[in-house]
């Protein structure tokens, strides 16, 4: 486990932090300290909100141990520590905020290293909290070790060593593990080039498919191109969050399938929600959705936050806000449906269930034939093929045992009532429920 710390690092040259001690003392030709005074506050970068370190009460007012050090250098400076302007900035954030001077001084979590201190340029001050690194898991997996948590899928944050960290240790300890490497902002403020270092950086951490919302991006379209130029060059799947609205002009669909058959990247590409295409005219529908089955762009639907995000702003005739899955799957585009929120602010309700969300497509997407049997191969075979699983979403002699065992007579009666009894095995081991 690393040893990590609560870090106070200033503009090299600058020594602002170190003026602590000497109280007033400048040192000679610290002109971030020149800056500050001129400026008549000092702004201090701090983490969006840690309990106990940097966190704004519901006035505004922050507290924290390292909001209180900014104030401590502030009452040095100016003789009032209220003389502070408190800049939250996320990991990814931190360093390059304090390089370019928007901020004066960095007060909240980072794990000093000799590289970032050698190549970011970076006084580092000192530390005032020691911590230390760890997995959070669910108490119902009876892991008691994390020698116990090989094959496991584990969320990092990008732009942290914490990435690596995990990657010494499972390399170390000779497990294996997915990579979910969680990444802000950088894109949503049009920092393509920061997002693309963010990426490669998580893909060199172990990261095995890419995904994206683009648009959140100010330029979608560069957005998009960013990312399946990182997949192209590592050869990776592209899950792309794309036209969650019922805007017609909301066509970042169309892009990604160009994108996609100009690289030849068929069969490694899927376009999540695609909302828009259902308030579109058919015969526009028809070309995006012709287009997409000759590039070998899948989709998925995402029925749950579509109902209830799309039109609750309207009062007649609400729509309800998938996509044409009933139009894709005839003209043989690969549809799967999942849930991509639960019980959170876009989602309030739901289980985890992917059975659950096969009974709300077919009501939601109007599937009229063979509704039981399509939603089932939405959850299981169809899925496996988009992710490159051929045969696990299926029995066969031989197969991985990693299976979902439900009490029902067949398919239908699966899908239209739910399980009776259920039980999980994993690795052809039981990890839930009861045979």
């Amino acid at each position: 486990m690393s040893v990590r710390a609560i870090l106070i690092a200033a503009a090299a040259g600058a020594a602002l932090a170190a003026q602590i001690g000497a109280a007033h003392a400048q040192v000679p030709g610290s002109k971030t300290l020149e800056q500050v005074k001129t400026r008549g506050f000092l702004s201090c970068g701090t983490g969006p909100g840690v309990v106990g370190f940097s966190m704004p009460d519901d006035k505004g007012v922050w507290t924290g141990l390292d909001v209180d050090f900014c104030r401590g250098i502030a009452a040095a400076i100016f003789n009032d520590p209220e003389k502070v302007k408190f800049v939250p900035l996320t990991a990814k954030d931190r360093f390059t905020a304090l390089q370019s001077g928007e901020v004066d001084v960095l007060a909240r979590n980072g794990t000093w290293t000799l590289s970032r201190e050698a190549e970011l340029g970076l006084l580092w001050v000192g530390v005032n909290y020691y911590d230390g690194q760890g997995f959070l898991v669910r108490k119902k997996l009876n892991v008691n070790s994390a020698l116990e948590l090989s094959g496991a899928s584990i969320c990092v944050q990008q732009g942290t060593t914490t990435e690596l960290n995990v990657a010494d240790f499972f390399r170390s300890n000779n497990m294996k593990y997915e990579v979910v490497a969680f990444a802000t902002s950088s894109a949503a403020r049009g920092e393509i080039a920061l997002a693309r270092q963010l990426l490669e950086r998580a893909v060199a951490a172990g990261a095995d498919c890419i995904g994206g919302t683009p648009n959140l991006a100010p330029d979608p379209t560069a957005y998009i191109d960013m990312l399946l130029d990182v997949a192209e060059r590592h050869g990776l799947p592209v899950d792309l969050h794309v036209d969650e609205t019922l805007d017609p002009q909301a066509r970042c669909f169309d892009h990604l399938v160009e994108q996609t058959r100009r690289r030849r990247m068929g069969g490694r590409v899927v376009g999540s929600h695609v909302c828009s295409l259902s308030a579109v005219p058919d015969d526009d529908a028809r070309r995006s959705i012709d287009a997409a089955v000759q590039a070998g762009v899948a989709v998925c639907t995402l029925p749950a936050a579509n109902l209830f995000l799309q039109g609750r702003d309207r009062r007649q005739l609400v729509p309800r806000g998938l996509t044409r899955v009933g139009d894709m799957i005839d003209a043989g585009v690969l549809v799967a449906t999942a849930s991509d929120n639960i019980r959170d602010a876009f989602v309030p309700v739901g289980s985890g269930d992917v059975v659950e969300m096969a009974r709300w497509t077919i009501l939601a997407a109007n599937l009229l034939t063979d509704a039981a049997d399509r939603a089932y191969r939405m959850i299981t075979d169809i899925p496996a093929t988009i992710m490159g699983m051929d045969g696990r979403g299926s029995l066969r002699v031989g197969a991985k045992a990693d299976l979902v065992i439900s009490g029902c007579a067949n398919v239908e009666d699966l899908i239209a009532g739910g399980a009776g009894t259920r039980a999980v095995l994993h690795n052809g081991q039981l990890v839930a429920g009861a045979l």
